[in-house]
């Protein structure tokens, strides 16, 4: 339901407005005629956040931080963050939001890190990262402290453990450090 690449996201503004704001929109007015809804898990991104920053704010980001998108793919995410805010106070939905950084499996874009990284490897064997080498990234892991590592499980196991486990409303970091 959403168009998750940055690089489109830049060159066609209007276009990833119409597929990740007003379709996610249409979704949740689905979602409320539907009205039988128990539990829905929405998927946003650490994106939001913008640059992590890291070497100003040692803490790092919680799901409270301040939202600073840096494109228009995180400006999009913010705006479904928004509606589904909304939709909660509005319609009482039941929907729980999970921000989430690097996923990577089959038939992915080899435009993100993961999948490039992984490229760069196969067909070089080496590769150079630029920096000092000490930077990081970290989530807030209160969550994870109580209901287990989310940076040891793979993403659907991190997704059923918020859908089970996640309160209503809340927000919930799932990633590796940022």
């Amino acid at each position: 339901a959403a168009d998750c690449t940055s690089t489109r996201c830049y060159n066609e503004t209007i276009e990833a407005i119409e597929n990740n704001v007003i379709a996610f929109i249409e979704f949740l007015e689905a979602v409320r005629k539907y009205g039988k809804i128990k539990r829905f898990v929405h998927i946003s991104t650490d994106e939001v956040y913008g640059d992590s920053g890291l070497g100003d704010d040692e803490s790092g980001k919680i799901e409270a931080s301040r939202l600073l998108p840096g494109n228009p793919y995180a400006a999009t995410k913010i705006a479904g963050e928004a509606y589904v805010r909304a939709f909660i106070t509005q319609y009482k939905l039941p929907i729980i939001t999970a921000r989430m950084n690097n996923i990577y499996g089959p038939n992915q874009w080899d435009v993100k890190v993961v999948p490039r990284f992984i490229e760069i490897a196969k067909v070089r064997g080496e590769y150079t990262i630029q920096g000092s080498g000490k930077q990081l990234s970290k989530y807030d892991l209160s969550f994870w402290l109580n209901h287990g590592s989310s940076w040891t499980m793979p993403a659907p196991a991190r997704l059923q453990k918020v859908c089970e486990r996640g309160r209503i409303g809340e927000i919930y970091n799932l990633g590796t450090y940022y």
